[in-house]
């Protein structure tokens, strides 16, 4: 449980009211399906897909513009990202404590 505490506690950290969001919503379900591992991975490379097409629905901005703010009004792709990374992290994890008889 204490695992699942830092996973939502991190998002927070980094994503914010969202990062909780997200967080919480990893964490359940982890907790009441308990996806595959491999379940996990392929929605976090389908979210990371989805990274670029939010920058392009809010706009590019010029590129003398780009600068910190950048994340700042780009709000949902660091969203897509932060919960890609959490179900990356937690369908590796699982996938390391799995059993080597169920890998196969």
């Amino acid at each position: 449980m204490g695992r699942r505490v830092v996973l939502v506690a991190a998002l927070w950290l980094v994503l914010g009211v969202e990062g909780l969001v997200v967080g919480a919503g990893v964490v359940a379900a982890d907790l009441l399906a308990g996806p595959r591992p491999r379940l996990l991975l392929a929605t976090a490379a389908v979210l990371v897909a989805l990274v670029p097409l939010a920058v392009l629905a809010a706009g590019l901005p010029q590129a003398s513009a780009i600068g910190p703010g950048f994340v700042l009004d780009h709000r949902l792709a660091d969203v897509l990202a932060g919960a890609a990374v959490a179900l990356l992290v937690v369908g590796a994890v699982r996938d390391v404590r799995r059993d080597p008889a169920d890998r196969g």
